[in-house]
C-alpha cells in the first residue's frame, strides 16, 4: 500500500512477481516514468526539478530523451498482464498521475486475459497531488460516503489478507468525481457516480477549428485557411494550474495568459443545454513551422459565463517525437504534419451558456521547459530561435478536437 512514491514503487514491485504479495492498495502513483518526466517527449521541468527523488536522477535522466532501455526498467504500465493481485486505485483529476491511475486499471481489470480481469477498484478524487484543486470550489453535493459505495482499504485488505466474504464485491466497481459549475451542475455534476467499468464515451465528436477563433461541428469548407503565432523561447508562455506536482495545481483561470499574441484561442458558441464528457480528449493539429523543431501544445478550457476561463486539461507534443517517442524524427520546415495531441482524461459536465475553448501553445513554462527550436540534443542548445508556428484549419487540413460526448446522437442536436 502507499502514496505517490510509495504507490510508484508498489507498481514497480508488483510487475516483478514478488512471492507471497496478496493484493495492492494505491494511492495516487506513476506507473509510467518516462510518460512522468518526458510526456510526449516534452521536459516536465517544474516537477522534475521540484521533486527531491527525482532530482537526484537528473544527470542520467538527460541522458534519455527517447525512450529506452532505461525507461522501459522503469514502466510497470507495459508490464501489467503480468501482474497476477488485485489492486485498489485511488487517483485524483488534477494529480501529475492521472492518466497512471486510470491506465493501469484499465490495463489490470478490463484485459480478459489479465489474472486480475474484473477484481481491481478504481476511484477518482477532484484533488490535485499536494494542494487544493485550483479555483473552482469542487464539493460532492451528495456527501458520499465512498466506503459505503466502493469499500474501504481495511475491507479490502480483509478480503484479500484474511479470507473475510465481507461483500466488497457486491459494492460498485468504479467511483468517480464529476465535474461541473457548482451553480448548475445538472443531473450529475459535482457529485460522485458508480460503475461497473469506465464510462467512456464509445461516439466521441468532432469541433473543428474555423476561421475567426470559432470551434464547431462543421468541417471547414474552404482551403488555404490557417493561423499564425509566433513562440520566443526566451518569453515562454507561461503556465497556470494544470496536472502538476508543486502547486498551482488544477483548475485556474487563464484570461491573463490568453491575452498574450503568442498563442492561438478557439471558442464554441454557448452551449444550449448540459453536455457531459466521460473519458479521454485529444485534440488532432494540422501544424508547420520554420523550424527544425518545435513544440505544440493544447489548453482545454470551460469558460463560465461571466467569462472565466478554467484551464481542465492540457497536452504538449514535441516535434520531433510527433510519431513516436522511441526515435526522433526531425521535421521539414514549412511543411505540413498532422500532430496529435492527449489531453488526458476527463468526468465533465457543461452546463448551459458555458462554451467550450481551446487555446494553442508551444510553451508552457514552467511546466515544461521551453523548446529553443534548435534540433539540437536535449539541453545541448547554445542559443534559441523564434519560430512562426502556422496551424491549419480548411477542407484539406481540418484541424479538430475529439470530445468524448456521452449520449451523442440527441446530445447534439441543436447542442449550440
Amino acid at each position: 500500500m502507499g502514496f505517490s512514491a510509495s504507490a510508484i514503487s508498489a507498481k514497480l514491485l508488483l510487475a516483478s512477481q514478488p512471492e507471497g504479495v496478496q493484493c495492492a492498495y494505491l494511492v495516487a502513483g506513476s506507473d509510467n516514468f518516462y510518460e512522468t518526466v518526458f510526456q510526449n517527449g516534452c521536459y516536465r521541468k517544474n516537477t522534475i526539478e521540484e521533486w527531491g527523488p527525482a532530482k537526484e536522477y537528473l544527470p542520467e535522466i538527460i541522458k534519455h530523451p527517447s525512450y529506452d532501455e532505461f525507461w522501459e526498467r522503469r514502466n510497470a504500465r507495459s508490464q501489467a498482464l503480468q501482474i497476477k493481485v488485485p489492486v485498489y486505485i485511488v487517483g485524483g483529476w488534477f494529480d501529475l498521475f492521472q492518466r497512471s491511475s486510470i491506465e493501469f486499471f484499465r490495463l489490470l481489470n478490463t484485459n480478459a486475459i489479465s489474472p486480475t480481469y474484473g477484481k481491481c477498484k478504481l476511484v477518482m478524487l477532484p484533488l490535485a497531488h499536494s494542494a487544493p484543486p485550483g479555483e473552482l470550489v469542487l464539493e460532492d453535493r451528495g456527501k458520499t460516503n465512498l466506503d459505503e459505495k466502493l469499500g474501504s482499504m481495511q475491507e479490502w485488505f480483509d478480503y484479500w489478507l484474511k479470507g473475510i466474504d465481507n461483500g466488497i464485491y457486491n459494492k460498485s466497481v468504479v467511483g468517480l468525481f464529476i465535474i461541473s459549475d457548482s451553480q448548475n451542475p445538472g443531473e450529475i455534476g459535482n457529485s460522485y457516480q458508480f460503475y461497473e467499468d469506465l464510462p467512456w464515451s464509445n461516439s466521441p465528436t468532432k469541433l473543428f477549428l474555423n476561421t475567426g477563433g470559432n470551434l464547431s461541428l462543421q468541417q471547414p469548407l474552404e482551403e488555404e485557411r490557417f493561423s499564425t503565432y509566433i513562440y520566443d523561447p526566451a518569453d515562454p508562455t507561461p503556465s497556470k494550474g494544470g496536472n502538476n506536482l508543486i502547486p498551482p495545481s488544477g483548475p485556474y483561470d487563464q484570461r491573463e495568459i490568453e491575452n498574450r499574441s503568442d498563442l492561438l484561442i478557439f471558442t464554441s458558441p454557448p452551449l444550449k443545454k448540459h453536455l457531459t464528457l466521460m473519458g479521454p480528449i485529444k485534440v488532432f493539429l494540422y501544424a508547420s513551422t520554420n523550424v527544425k523543431d518545435t513544440d505544440f501544445g493544447v489548453r482545454f478550457c470551460d469558460v463560465y459565463p461571466d467569462g472565466r476561463s478554467m484551464l481542465m486539461n492540457e497536452g504538449m507534443v514535441k516535434a520531433r517525437y510527433r510519431e513516436s517517442v522511441l526515435k526522433e524524427q526531425f521535421i521539414e520546415t514549412g511543411k505540413i504534419y498532422e500532430y496529435e495531441i492527449d489531453l488526458w482524461d476527463t468526468a465533465l459536465v457543461l452546463a448551459p451558456e458555458h462554451r467550450i475553448r481551446i487555446t494553442i501553445i508551444s510553451a508552457s513554462n514552467p511546466r515544461y521547459e521551453p523548446n529553443p527550436n534548435t534540433g539540437e540534443p536535449f539541453r545541448q542548445h547554445t542559443h534559441t530561435l523564434k519560430a512562426t508556428n502556422q496551424i491549419y484549419h480548411d477542407k484539406t487540413y481540418p484541424s479538430y478536437i475529439l470530445l468524448p460526448c456521452i449520449n451523442t446522437a440527441d446530445t447534439l442536436q441543436d447542442l449550440f
